[in-house]
This record gives C-alpha cells, sequence and structure tokens, in this order.
C-alpha cells in the first residue's frame, strides 16, 4: 500500500501557501459557506 504508481511527480513544483491562503479568505468573504443545505463547515470551490 505504500507504493504510489499511478502518481506523476512534477519537479521544481511548488506553492505559494500564503497566497494561496489570501485566496481562500476573499473566496470564503464573497460566498457564504457557514450552511449547505443543513450541512456545517461544508465547503467546495470549482476549478
Amino acid at each position: 500500500m505504500g507504493e504510489f504508481r499511478d502518481f506523476h511527480k512534477v519537479v521544481n513544483l511548488h506553492f505559494d501557501v500564503s497566497k494561496l491562503r489570501k485566496g481562500l479568505d476573499e473566496v470564503l468573504q464573497i460566498r457564504n459557506y457557514d450552511n449547505a443545505n443543513g450541512v456545517p463547515n461544508f465547503s467546495a470551490i470549482c476549478l
């Protein structure tokens, strides 16, 4: 179970976590994700 043969490794791929967090905060301000038909803490962002 420790082998992942169906994954593709991208060399030198980096994520700017602070920029991602800032974008998430902006999306959450625009949309209200507090209630999804009675399911609390449920949210999804389609890309």
